[in-house]
């Protein structure tokens, strides 16, 4: 019994260490490939609008910002997709106390 406790807590925390660095490997990549569309742009004479990539972190507690020229990218709660609004948990639950999509935009 005692054994069966301790693999259950050595698989729980492995699981949480490779989730962890998952989300981490995960940022990384999204990090890399920002940069490599800001470099093919450029060689291509595109240039980015600024103002309109911007980010939406879930389920993650990594607080290092993908950047693009150096910058941080905004991060925003919800974005709409093919008509499809996608919101984060806590913009979420800030719409289920009587916030509107609307305003949480305008406060970040």
């Amino acid at each position: 019994m005692g054994s069966s406790r301790h693999l259950g807590a050595s698989w729980r925390t492995w699981t949480l260490r490779m989730t962890s660095l998952s989300s981490h490997k995960a940022i990384n990549r999204c990090r890399g490939k920002t940069e490599l569309l800001n470099t093919v742009s450029t060689q291509l004479g595109l240039n980015i609008n600024r103002s309109k990539p911007k980010i939406m972190k879930t389920n993650t507690k990594n607080n290092n910002p993908i950047t693009l020229k150096g910058e941080p990218l905004e991060e925003t709660d919800s974005f709409t997709y093919l008509g499809s609004t996608i919101i984060t948990n806590e913009a979420q639950k800030m719409s289920k106390q009587g916030y509107r999509t609307q305003e949480l935009h305008s406060s970040c």
